[in-house]
């Protein structure tokens, strides 16, 4: 009845007091939020420098390289909210790490396309199905660990996609100029494995309630030693 419903409505305050809102860990995921949008959007706007190198390798239209980079953003945008379901099903930990994954992957495997077409299906889908794993559960998870410092922290976040705008295009010329196409594509994929590591500094809410029940256990575990030891004085006494 109501006190049941009581109970329940308190267990639930008392699980998410025990998540950091506004402090301690919270700052560490803004942190990697911040990281990932250095690298996704940073990844995202550096395609206009290899725009040029693969049209000028494969001998293609200006409307089918187009037609990639539209691919990618369509799909890093309109799964966005797949990718959030998936975060509450599995986690937003794992969700990002195999976004990381596959981001990486659609590049490495972008080096080695025998024709343009293929481009359609290791930068195109591959990818930008990696970003929208990547993205979208990152930005949820900086609204959950703040509440009054929610703008500070969602500003701080963002701002990584202006600095990853601002670096990752240069970055990627002087790769290109060193390596060329295919040494510049494996490396950034290289690059782009470091979201799997934001994505491990993103704990799932559920190790907050576990850390909670194992404090719990331990302090009932040491209370029934306590009472043990106290019968055992008071049988010593009698005797």
């Amino acid at each position: 009845g109501i006190k049941d419903r009581n109970k329940i409505a308190e267990s639930n305050k008392e699980e998410l007091s025990n998540i950091p809102i506004d402090k301690g860990w919270a700052w560490v995921i803004v942190g990697a939020c911040f990281v990932m949008h250095i690298l996704v959007v940073g990844a995202l706007k550096s395609f206009g420098v290899l725009f040029v190198e693969f049209r000028d390798k494969y001998s293609v239209s200006s409307r089918g390289l187009g037609l990639v980079q539209g691919i990618v953003i369509t799909m890093m945008l309109s799964l966005g909210l797949g990718a959030n379901l998936l975060a509450l099903r599995f986690t937003s930990q794992k969700v990002v790490f195999i976004g990381g994954v596959l981001t990486a992957l659609g590049f490495i495997l972008s080096a080695y396309i025998p024709s343009f077409e293929f481009l359609y299906l290791t930068y195109g889908l591959i990818t930008g199905l990696g970003f929208a794993l990547a993205y979208s559960p990152c930005v949820v998870m900086v609204g959950i660990h703040f509440k009054k410092r929610r703008s500070l922290a969602n500003g701080i976040s963002v701002s990584g996609s202006g600095v990853g705008s601002f670096i990752f295009p240069n970055i990627m010329r002087w790769m290109l100029n060193e390596y060329g196409l295919s040494g510049c594509l494996l490396l950034f994929g290289g690059i782009m494995l470091n979201i799997c590591v934001c994505a491990m500094l993103l704990r799932p809410l559920s190790s907050y309630a576990a850390k909670k029940i194992t404090k719990k256990s331990y302090t009932h575990n040491l209370n029934e030693k306590n009472c043990d030891l106290q019968q055992l004085m008071k049988v010593k006494k009698m005797k």
